[in-house]
């Protein structure tokens, strides 16, 4: 562990209580439920660690465009729950990200559960739950490398789990059961 490392494990993680745009790496955990107009944990820094600390994060509805976590272009994230998001277009909405993790997050009630789209590679989805979204669970379009791993894709409006346009991903131990359309579609072109 380097000495920047040990400094900010040894610090009290940041409180967070309203929707905010975190600009710093760190460590940041929820403190309350939030609910939001827009989107609502903006992520614009690289090394972040936030946990959900068993909080929900709500949103101003489907149609909004807005995602209740979203990260664009950053690496070494990592989200943790218990914790809900609710009630987005997005809920957990990942854009060219690299090497991050979300674990134990439930995403229901929104358009889309996960979305991880436009290079994002070599990311860890593990223990989360995507139900009751009005179209896919965990949707993969130009995402590569990445590992989903004992998820749960259950009784969204369309697929379970859509893949379009990536490679290497990889799925084990998930399940997805009763769900709109398929539970695992593969879109990929043949190679």
């Amino acid at each position: 562990i380097d000495g920047a490392t040990a400094l900010q494990s040894s610090l009290a993680p940041v409180e967070i209580n309203s929707c905010t745009t975190i600009t710093a790496s760190g460590f940041y955990k929820l403190v309350a439920d939030l609910t939001s107009a827009t989107d609502c944990i903006i992520i614009d820094a690289s090394n972040v660690n936030l946990n959900l600390n068993g909080h929900t994060i709500a949103g101003p509805g489907t149609g909004s465009n807005a995602s209740g976590i979203l990260i664009v272009a950053e690496t070494n994230i990592t989200i943790t729950g218990p914790g809900m998001v609710t009630n987005f277009s997005f809920g957990v909405n990942f854009q060219d990200v690299d090497s991050s993790t979300v674990q134990s997050v439930t995403s229901t009630g929104n358009f889309f559960g996960f979305v991880v789209n436009g290079g994002s590679d070599g990311n860890l989805f593990s223990g989360n739950t995507a139900s009751g979204n009005g179209q896919h669970g965990f949707t993969m379009n130009g995402a590569s490398n990445n590992t989903f791993q004992n998820n749960v894709a259950s009784n969204n409006g369309a697929n379970g789990i859509f893949l379009f346009a990536g490679t290497g991903n990889q799925f084990n131990g998930n399940t997805a059961q009763g769900n709109g359309g398929t539970d695992l579609v593969d879109n990929n072109a043949a190679r």
